[in-house]
């Protein structure tokens, strides 16, 4: 089982980096077939092969996945594409 773990820094507060972190994992959840949901300050989100969380706090996004063995083979494309997308969307 391969894991990742991403820890982005942003000028942010933690309300505005709940709305935008919910729209880019709206985009991961629709290209990985994911499903997720809120719990406080944390967002869980799953699907067969794959168990991630992304925990938010003020000027931070600490996220950590699990990938099974097929999608361990793509880890750094999906490390890749999430971090491209928490630069643009969390500055």
């Amino acid at each position: 089982m391969a894991k990742l773990h991403i820890e982005h820094r942003t000028t942010l507060t933690k309300d505005v980096i709940r709305g935008k972190l919910s729209e880019i994992m709206g985009q991961i959840e629709a290209r990985y077939s994911l499903t997720g949901a809120w719990s406080g300050d944390s967002y869980t989100f799953k699907r067969k092969g794959l168990d991630g969380k992304a925990v938010i706090s003020d000027n931070r996004v600490v996220v950590d996945m699990e990938l099974g063995l097929l999608l361990g083979a793509f880890k750094g494309t999906i490390e890749s594409e999430l971090r491209d997308k928490l630069k643009a969307g969390l500055p």
